[in-house]
């Protein structure tokens, strides 16, 4: 789902850079430290309806990195490694998009393709609110 907002993002003409990538990884934390801002797109499999799109502030990390395996880290663990390792720590919001299911090869439901525009609409208006 990220990527399609991702290419949403990427023919704005004021649109900062967009990294993508299937998840979040420890590697990705110089270029989060390089940011005055942080924003994350990640679907979200919580049982809320499917499409409804959120912005949250991830919980700052306080000591250590939670985890560095590759499916257990998150925003937050990437916002600890960069105060870490460059002592970094930048602003940060996560847009996220409740899914129905997660599995591979499923595609967008109708409802979360309906999503990506809001979602993208998001970001923008998060970075306009946070001036990147």
């Amino acid at each position: 789902m990220a990527w399609h907002v991702a290419e949403l993002l990427a023919n704005e003409p004021s649109a900062p850079p967009v990294i993508t990538c299937h998840q979040l990884v420890p590697e990705l934390a110089e270029d989060a430290a390089a940011a005055s801002s942080v924003v994350v797109v990640d679907a979200r499999d919580d049982g809320s309806p499917p499409g409804s799109v959120s912005v949250t502030t991830p919980s700052r990390p306080r000591g250590q990195v939670r985890s560095v395996v590759s499916h257990g880290f998150g925003p937050a663990d990437l916002l600890a490694l960069a105060a870490e390792l460059y002592g970094a720590h930048p602003d940060a919001v996560v847009v996220s998009v409740a899914v129905a299911a997660t599995d591979v090869g499923i595609g967008l439901s109708p409802q979360v393709a309906a999503a990506v525009p809001v979602a993208a609409a998001a970001v923008c208006q998060t970075l306009r609110d946070v001036r990147l």
